[in-house]
């Protein structure tokens, strides 16, 4: 941290990164909030595909217990695959791809 600090002096290097933060901002809010929505709406959907699937045990009786294992989906994990029916494998797929593109953005915004 020390260090940080030191080259912080010499290079005002957390200054840039301010600058990038303000410059970006927005678009970076209006990906969390397209991010938020879309979680909501693919905890739903796994809600509504895998509500009575007795190999579950009840993870997704309600929409707020899927929305654990959807965050999970968004961030690369595919878990209860082999537990999932088939809409519900669909619906998983189609998290997972989208949290793939999803997180990419805000790693582009940073890199351009």
């Amino acid at each position: 941290l020390l260090r940080l600090l030191e080259a912080d002096r010499e290079a005002d290097m957390l200054s840039k990164f301010d600058d990038v933060i303000v410059e970006i901002g927005p678009m970076l809010v209006a990906t969390g909030y397209v991010g938020v929505v879309f979680w909501l709406l693919a905890a739903t959907a796994m809600y509504y595909c895998e509500k009575d699937n007795e190999e579950l045990g009840g993870r997704m009786s309600s929409i707020p217990g899927a929305m654990y294992f959807t965050m999970q989906m968004l961030m690369g994990e595919f878990v209860l695959n082999n537990q999932f029916t088939v809409p519900g494998k669909c619906v998983a797929t189609v998290i997972a791809i989208f949290g793939a593109i999803f997180f990419s953005i805000p790693v582009g915004l940073f890199g351009g």
